[in-house]
């Protein structure tokens, strides 16, 4: 299997062009053909869907710990109340939005 230079894709070894992003193994009578560019790249994408699920879940647990939905001491300090009110929207809202912005980078 021959992995893509540009996307890290395995191939098979016969391939000339890469199967993901059209990239070229090798250059072909003098001309260099790089293939699709990608705004981000497909690591790039994934490095954002990785951070965005990490958001989403930290946003789900200020969620289920702050919010008292379990049998866990509520924090009940109002400045904590107050961040609270504030942080988990944006922390799962934000997530969620990363995590769409992820999918379509990497196509993109």
């Amino acid at each position: 299997m021959k992995k893509c230079p540009y996307c890290g894709y395995s191939n098979d070894n016969e391939a000339a062009v890469c199967r993901k992003c059209e990239g070229a193994f090798y250059a072909t009578a003098g001309t260099v053909y790089r293939g699709r560019s990608y705004w981000l790249g497909p690591h790039r994408a994934r490095a954002i869907r990785h951070y965005a699920l990490i958001l989403i879940v930290v946003g789900l647990i200020v969620k289920i710990y702050w919010g008292g939905y379990l049998n866990w001491p509520i924090i009940d300090s109002p400045i904590l109340a107050a961040l609270r009110k504030y942080l988990e929207p944006l922390l799962l809202y934000c997530g969620g939005v990363l995590y769409i912005f992820g999918w379509i980078a990497a196509f993109v």
